[in-house]
């Protein structure tokens, strides 16, 4: 063991100065060994080297795996073995490559000696490239340098010059890259549009060095400082400065990474070294536009224009390089302004902006629902090119109403496009059809379609796909499968959009196993597009009910099917952790993605961050994740807006006491809406499903209306439904009527109706529902309903289950005197002027499995007025009817049904209570202790495993259809039990012994009650009047990280503005102040940082009593300790002053341009309390009838364009105008327009 050693030893140390003398190859013929000693004293046996061969073999074909790395036995090994081998040129490359993998200098330096022994002939363009990368990590250049001399005269030095010139470069070797650059570069010309396979390498490997962008800045800085140490070479690194600023605009990665203020700084120093060119900047826009990965690209697009024009004003920009920035704002979804200034910049160097251009901004915007954008954009199409003849032109028009679910209007303009000789596409029909399953009405789509086959137009995949989409929304899969049914009918190719519906639907009737057997099967046959949003359903489908196991299980298939995931696929896991209330490990996920390049955070994922810190009640987190939602993305979304409204109304924690901070809010919310949040697509956390053109803006109505409503504040309620009707008649944002008949809206209005006591609204209201409940969760008669279709996955058949039927009569149905008789009616629940029949009565009448639950919060509010009107028999015959048509009762709703029993005066309906809780409830019923706190206790997993008590409201949101009582529904069973317990006391315990014996579990239960004294027990119990309950103390939150999402996590990023100017100044001086006292220099210290955190309270507050010795040591330990923490802080601050911020990282985030686009904070504080609750002559609705007005005029000269009149110029810019104005103004214009 002691010899191998010592051979290895003195076998390094003979190869590492034979490398040195001549790493290129022998100089003779004569063979080079590792151990000339040894080989001297040892002849070789031919026996021992073919065994020497045959083992070596074996260890270098072990490790030729990318991924395997020889350990380092191994190596000793198989050095010893190549010594022993006479011909070490033939395994040289092997051995070569073998030891180049391992991280050991003495391994390292026996690759170059291998290296030397491959001829010069036989050295591919990837072994000088390995040679090269092994001598920088030996730190020997001159090897290097050899090495990539002898690559370059052969003509295959692309892998290695490109190495090790971005190596040196990136470590500011700034000799070693000009010799680099002279040997290998210069040679070949370098223009801006020339390709050569050197540049090409160049280009695609600067994105691999993430310091390139800094070194690039300081090469620049130093050349621009003529430092004496790189100016004997200025002219090579010029030229490689421009060179490299050159590849790093055109590379994706780095653009990606690299931080607005970094890439000013080149720009500015290539400026000032005169050796800024246009082409330059238009290769940044270029970049941003096809392969950067930001989520402000369109912010940095605009930065990089602004500096091109400011830098050369004389120079036009291409037509390419308009559209890129039309393409990378469209992305974005930038306002109508943005897209009409560069329709302008277009039109001052080249006259006027091309017609695809202009079709790309009108497709644009009519994807966000701008109406007036589109008007607009279009009539300064026609102003510039005349009438367009094509029907592209005029799709536009269209789909920004189909957007927004107005299938009058659209219509309309689809009448009006065929009326004056634009015939209508196939794309045109399925716009007509796409506005109908956007309105309240989607079943209408299927007229469309017949329409549309009479006229001579074949449907497409996309039809099929729309048509799939209105039954998939709803879980009516008979519905689905007819559709693809007529899609084959019509020879339509399979797609995975089309089976993505079937998916969908799958999901919303529970059938999530038979959902995922179908998308694997689908994967497999290899439809067109791509299967991902399939698989995303599921994902979603998983998250909602917080099944991580079976999302994980989803993703290995995704995984194995060769799926590649997106964005959505990672919105899906982080829904599932904000579920499990880890929303800071979400913002983790979200940022490390965002900073790997995986994909860019969009407003989609700030808003599931933002609706997880709104959950948790984490205030100060949900402002720092809004603030920079509001800095980075030009639109938020209705999600956003809401979570905010939530978190406003907590900042009243008195009871009864006005919610003043959200209704200034709701108020500033209303006033910064626009149509493109009704018109978003994209789902919304917070909205239950519902999508963005039916609740918009009536959700933010109806949650602020239970608000008040839980406050006491009925007749400001009131007001605010008559203010919202008010708006809905006045076509704010361009709504429907669907918008005040959705079931959300409605169930406020009842709440309100309730409250007044006026019990014939309250009917009608509720008849509202049921049509409204009825329409929406009954299945579409396309044909008659068959089964459904068998799915083979690997050979074996699987029969899909329908879900169960419910039962005809509810289980809970009493026996004797509570049934009604057959003469029963409805005629007490309805008032007495409506002839019609009940809603429920309807003939045939079903709902669909996944629309069961439809009635859940507008039936415990019904139940309530029933209860208060002591008409608990209505409510037993409705909840039959309810269960008998397909409408099933969730927790919720058994535990209102239960509690309003108890409040009845017939004793019956007390034995009634007992008897459904001991069938529904008891088996789930957790002890006292877990129950009094809110929560549940799941059934055990496995045997062993204790359960953990989960909270009963999480449980109720993930599965509704899961029974489990409430602390409210034990006292009330209590106070029926005392009841009668009291009948039996005055003689009558008929009802007593019932109860006893019909539900013996329930009623011990009961008896084994606490006494707590809680204001439930105090009014149910012992009847006490109620008592305002002191306001809660606010629970404490972790420290809020001031980085959110992808800001800085330094704290020099995050001082108060008025302390910005002089910043960097004040903290590199005192981080050089050596001179003051150490005391004194803690004392200033502490100040300034003071300054930039905030003040330490260091006077104790107390209740007028003097505070103790041992109290005071603690305060004042507390202010040391606070102290100590700020001074860390501050030597941060002081440390990260001289951080570079050229590229992005996980430290100082990503710096991106605030967005100039400010869509809140529009109304004052005063106007807000007085316009919130009025009922006429509001600033709203004037807004709302001024834009209808506009466009109606906008609309009139449309109509001229068609019929071939083109206006005048000064026609359409005296409506440009009115557009631009605020409303006030562009309502006196049109005013004075008027005649009379």
């Amino acid at each position: 063991m002691a010899e191998n050693d010592a051979f290895l030893q003195t076998g390094g140390s003979v190869l590492s100065v034979a490398a040195a003398q001549d790493p290129s190859g022998p100089k003779n013929n004569d063979m080079v060994t590792a151990g000339t000693r040894n080989e001297m004293a040892m002849p070789y046996s031919s026996s021992c080297s073919s065994r020497a061969e045959q083992q070596l073999r074996e260890i270098i074909d072990g490790n030729r795996e990318p991924k395997s790395t020889p350990t380092g036995a191994a190596l000793d090994r198989a050095w010893i073995l190549f010594n022993q081998i006479p011909d070490q040129r033939a395994h040289a490359t092997g051995v070569f490559h073998l030891f180049a993998q391992s991280g050991r200098k003495l391994d390292q330096t026996r690759a170059l000696g291998a290296f030397r022994l491959i001829d010069e002939e036989n050295r591919t363009s990837h072994d000088y490239e390995r040679a090269v990368r092994v001598a920088v990590q030996v730190d020997n250049y001159r090897i290097a340098l050899t090495i990539n001399d002898r690559a370059t005269r052969r003509n295959l030095h692309q892998g290695c010059s490109v190495f090790l010139l971005l190596h040196a470069v990136s470590n500011q070797l700034w000799n070693t890259a000009n010799t680099v650059w002279n040997t290998s570069f210069r040679r070949t010309s370098f223009r801006f549009n020339q390709t050569s396979p050197t540049r090409a390498a160049l280009v695609r490997e600067v994105g691999n060095y993430r310091d390139l962008p800094l070194a690039i800045h300081q090469l620049g800085s130093r050349l621009r400082e003529q430092a004496p140490v790189i100016m004997q070479h200025s002219g090579t690194l010029q030229t490689l400065f421009n060179e490299l600023l050159a590849a790093l605009v055109r590379n994706g990665q780095l653009m990606s990474i690299i931080t607005p203020q970094g890439l000013q700084n080149l720009f500015d120093v290539s400026y000032d070294l005169r050796r800024a060119v246009p082409s330059l900047y238009l290769s940044a826009i270029d970049t941003i536009n096809k392969s950067a990965i930001r989520p402000d690209k369109g912010l940095l697009a605009d930065a990089v224009y602004t500096n091109l024009r400011s830098s050369f004003p004389e120079i036009p920009p291409g037509p390419s390089t308009y559209g890129s920035l039309l393409s990378i704002h469209t992305e974005q979804g930038a306002s109508a302004q943005t897209y009409i200034h560069y329709l302008n910049e277009f039109a001052t160097f080249h006259g006027v902006a091309d017609t695809r251009s202009y079709q790309k901004v009108l497709s644009a915007l009519a994807t966000q629902g701008d109406i007036d954008g589109v008007q607009d954009v279009f009539l300064r199409l026609c102003q510039a090119h005349g009438r367009p003849t094509e029907p592209a032109f005029y799709t536009p028009l269209l789909y920004v109403y189909a957007r927004l679910g107005d299938v009058a209007t659209t219509e309309r303009e689809f009448q009006t496009m065929k009326r004056y000789g634009v015939k209508p596409t196939g794309y045109a029909w399925n716009i007509l059809i796409y506005a109908h399953a956007r309105s309240s009405q989607p079943e209408h789509a299927l007229r469309v379609l017949s329409r549309m086959q009479a006229e001579g137009v074949t449907p497409d995949v996309y039809t099929f796909t729309t048509l799939i989409g209105v039954f998939a929304r709803k879980g009516d899969t008979n519905a689905v499968l007819d559709i693809l049914e007529k899609a084959q009918q019509n020879q339509v190719k399979g797609s995975y959009a089309l089976i993505t519906g079937l998916v969908q639907s799958y999901c919303l009737n529970d059938q999530a196993e038979a959902a995922e057997r179908l998308a694997a099967a689908a994967t497999t046959a290899t439809f067109r597009g791509n299967p991902t949003t399939m698989w995303n359903y599921l994902l979603r489908h998983y998250a909602f009910l917080a099944d991580s196991k079976s999302m994980l299980r989803v993703q290995q298939q995704m995984t194995a099917l060769g799926v590649d995931a997106d964005a959505m696929t990672h919105a899906a896991f982080m829904t599932a952790l904000v579920l499990l209330g880890k929303t800071r490990d979400a913002v983790q996920i979200l940022r490390t993605l965002n900073m790997s390049q995986t994909f860019a955070a969009t407003s989609f994922h700030y808003a599931i961050i933002l609706h997880g810190f709104a959950q948790e009640g984490d205030r100060d987190m949900a402002n720092v994740i809004y603030q920079e939602l509001v800095e980075r993305f030009p639109r938020l979304g209705a999600s956003p807006r809401l979570a905010m409204l939530h978190l406003q109304a907590g900042r009243n924690p008195i009871e009864n006491e006005r919610p003043k901070f959200a209704a200034q809010y709701l108020e500033e919310i209303l006033y910064g809406l626009s149509t493109e949040e009704r018109a978003s697509r994209q789902p919304q956390p917070g909205l239950r499903r519902r999508r963005s053109v039916e609740a918009v803006p009536s959700l933010y109505v109806e949650y602020f209306v239970d608000l008040l409503m839980t406050k006491g504040q009925v007749k400001r309620a009131e007001q605010l439904v008559q203010r919202f009707e008010a708006l809905h008649q006045s076509s704010y944002l361009h709504s429907s009527s669907s918008t005040s008949m959705s079931i959300p809206l409605l169930c406020a209005r009842l709440s309100v109706q309730a409250e007044k006591q006026a019990w014939d609204d309250v009917e009608a209201i509720w008849r509202s529902i049921l049509e409204r409940a009825i329409q929406l969760g009954q299945p579409s008669r396309i044909r008659e309903q068959k089964p459904l279709p068998e799915i083979t996955e690997n050979g074996k058949a699987h029969t899909q289950e329908t879900p169960a039927s419910l039962p005809l009569q509810p289980v809970g149905l009493p026996e004797v005197g509570l049934v009604p008789s057959n003469q029963f009616t409805f005629g007490s629940m309805i008032p007495e002027n409506s002839l019609d029949a009940f809603p429920l009565d309807e003939p045939g009448l079903a709902i669909l499995y996944s629309q069961r639950h439809l009635l859940e919060a507008p039936f415990n509010r019904y139940l309530n007025t029933l209860a208060v009107r002591q008409l608990q028999t209505s409510a037993i015959a409705l909840v039959a009817k309810m269960e008998k048509v397909g409408f099933a009762l969730t927790s919720k709703n058994w535990n209102m049904y239960i509690q309003i029993m108890t409040r009845s005066e017939d004793p019956e309906h007390w034995l009634l209570a007992y008897k459904l809780f001991e069938r529904k409830m008891i088996a789930h019923t957790p002890p006292w202790p877990v129950l009094q706190r809110g929560k549940w206790l799941p059934p055990q997993e496995s045997e062993g495993t204790p359960s953990v008590p989960m909270h009963r409201k999480v449980i109720e949101k993930r599965d509704p259809g899961q029974l489990m009582p409430t602390y409210y529904t034990a006292v009330h069973l209590a106070s029926a039990l005392l009841k009668a317990n009291r009948l039996a006391a005055e003689g009558d315990n008929t009802i007593y012994t019932a109860i006893w014996k019909r539900a013996p579990l329930t009623c011990r239960y009961i008896r084994r009650m606490p006494y707590l004294k809680d204001r439930i027990q105090g009014l149910l119990l012992r009847n006490r009047k109620m008592r305002i309950l002191p306001p809660r103390r606010p629970r404490l939150h972790t420290t809020p990280d001031r980085s959110g999402v992808l800001g800085s996590r330094s704290p020099a990023d995050h001082v108060p503005v008025t302390e910005l100017v002089g910043l960097n100044s004040a903290l590199k001086m005192d981080a050089t102040d050596t001179k003051s006292n150490a005391a004194i220099a803690r004392t200033r210290a502490v100040r300034r940082a003071e300054l930039y955190e905030g003040q330490i309270p260091r006077t104790q507050v107390g209740r007028g009593e003097k505070l103790g010795s041992k109290k005071e040591e603690q305060f004042e330990r507390r202010v040391r300790h606070k102290e100590e923490k700020l001074l860390r802080t501050l030597q941060r601050m002081r440390r990260d002053v001289f951080l570079p911020r050229t590229v992005s990282d996980m430290y100082i985030g990503h710096p991106t341009i605030p967005s100039s686009v400010n869509l809140v904070r529009t109304g004052s504080p005063r106007q807000a309390r007085q316009a919130l609750y009025g009922t006429e002559q509001q600033r709203l609705i004037k807004e709302a009838r001024t834009r209808r007005l506009l466009r109606e005029q906008r609309r009139a000269v449309l109509r001229r364009i068609l019929r071939g009149n083109i206006p005048k110029e000064r026609t359409v810019s005296r409506i440009q105008e009115r557009t631009d104005a605020s409303p006030g103004q562009a309502t006196a214009r049109i005013e004075s327009d008027r005649p009379g």
